[in-house]
């Protein structure tokens, strides 16, 4: 089952009724664990997850905080409190939250994005080259032609890489 909930924008006077939907949508459900994923969703995910009484929540970073100013970081400072653990893509995320936020996140752990790398690349079809999809938002700080340089494959397997990039 998928129930969308639609949340505002932080600054929105709906956004409070929308929290108290999002609280009730959690109480029903009643989980045993809430993972949130990115600004909002560790904001107000978790705020809704503490009302609810769910036992665990888990925040996420995702960035290195390039989108944070000074407002969004003592926010995201202040949703660190409501959450038992954060998960970060990289260790560099975890040490960017800790210097744009200002403060230690509780419980980091580091579970790396991506996929493991294929044994045999040739299984994916009679295509002579590995083609990578990748769906993301497109900003300065990410530097694409490092995913090939950074790949875990065999040089020789990365040589023969095209990347599809869709804009989001």
């Amino acid at each position: 089952e998928v129930r969308s909930v639609p949340v505002g924008r932080l600054n929105s006077l709906r956004v409070a009724g929308q929290l108290g939907h999002l609280v009730g949508v959690l109480q029903q459900l009643d989980p045993d664990v809430v993972h949130t994923f990115l600004f909002k969703a560790n904001l107000i995910g978790a705020l809704a997850a503490r009302l609810a009484g769910v036992p665990v929540v888990v925040g996420s970073r995702r960035s290195l905080g390039y989108d944070l100013n000074r407002r969004r970081a003592l926010l995201a400072r202040l949703g660190n409190v409501l959450v038992d653990g954060v998960v970060a893509n990289a260790r560099c995320v975890v040490e960017a939250a800790r210097r744009v936020e200002g403060a230690a996140l509780p419980c980091p752990a580091v579970i790396p994005n991506g996929v493991a790398p294929l044994a045999d690349p040739g299984h994916i079809g009679p295509r002579d080259t590995l083609n990578v999809g990748i769906l993301a938002n497109i900003r300065p700080v990410k530097i694409y032609p490092a995913l090939a340089e950074a790949s875990t494959l065999k040089p020789e397997v990365v040589a023969g890489v095209d990347m599809v990039i869709v804009r989001s």
